[in-house]
């Protein structure tokens, strides 16, 4: 078998894996994913590999870690972000996606503010994947996610420095579902500020980005009442009620774990490419 159909076959068996891990059959989507991984090793021939099949399988341990983190299967992802770090230890994807789970696990846990354990278990958690993207941007500062990822963690923190990450995510962009999320982000950190027309600036930027997404009517609605805009608040929310297609927001995948749809086109690219 050819390396094209090589790649061919383990996205077939890799995207598989994600429909069984959907449906809760994990045991299907282990087979799956062994399957792709056997796939992987036979592209490298029992070696390294060619820097075509190394940056294959990089964004492959990225997606596959994503897609465990984005169904909560965290000690799995986990796994694969540790074997595809010991295969390429500087790799700043791989270090995003272990944030990543951090920052899952700090979102699935029931924290009582009174419980000084719980509040430090999820401190900790965070300080980590804050930690983890750090690091990947010393690899490569300018990995839009990266910034995202770490003006999102300092913004829970209640940390001013959030802003310059969400613009250098702006700044290193090349997808819009980067922007919208970093323009939603810099309207979240302006809107608890109190500087409600920055806010509304920022929302109304995210809207022209997403005028499908379900927050971005929602936070420019919001920013809109704040300002005494009633008319144009209730406009608004009458606005979506009467759209006849409504999109994915990229607000729930990030909280799903920030899964990384653009490395799985990419992949899904390399997989149909000769």
């Amino acid at each position: 078998m050819g390396a094209d159909r090589q790649r061919a076959a383990a996205m077939l068996h890799t995207d598989l894996a994600y429909a069984f891990l959907v449906a809760r059959a994990t045991a299907d989507a282990s087979f799956h994913i062994g399957a792709a991984r056997r796939i992987i090793g036979m592209m490298k021939a029992g070696g390294r590999g060619d820097d075509r099949t190394q940056l294959f399988e990089r964004r492959w341990f990225v997606v596959t870690a994503g897609w465990y983190t984005a169904v909560g299967r965290l000690q799995q992802a986990e796994l694969f972000v540790r074997d595809g770090l010991s295969e390429y230890p500087r790799d700043a994807m791989l270090h995003v996606a272990r944030g990543c789970i951090r920052e899952m696990d700090a979102a699935l846990m029931v924290t009582d503010a009174r419980n000084g354990a719980q509040v430090s278990r999820a401190t900790r958690l965070l300080e980590a994947a804050a930690a983890d993207y750090r690091r990947a941007l010393a690899y490569d500062d300018t990995l839009a996610g990266a910034h995202l990822h770490l003006g999102w963690v300092r913004f829970l923190g209640r940390d001013d420095r959030s802003i310059p990450e969400f613009e250098s995510a702006l700044e290193h962009a090349d997808d819009d579902t980067t922007r919208y999320l970093a323009r939603l982000f810099l309207g979240a950190v302006a809107e608890r500020q109190n500087r409600l027309e920055d806010a509304r600036r920022e929302y109304e930027a995210a809207f022209a980005l997403g005028s499908s997404y379900q927050t971005a009517f929602i936070a420019l609605s919001r920013a809109e009442e704040a300002l005494g805009h009633s008319a144009r608040a209730r406009e608004l929310a009458q606005q979506y009620a009467a759209l006849g297609e409504k999109h994915e927001d990229p607000w729930w995948d990030y909280h799903l774990g920030g899964f990384d749809q653009a490395t799985l086109q990419w992949l899904r690219r390399e997989a149909r490419s000769q």
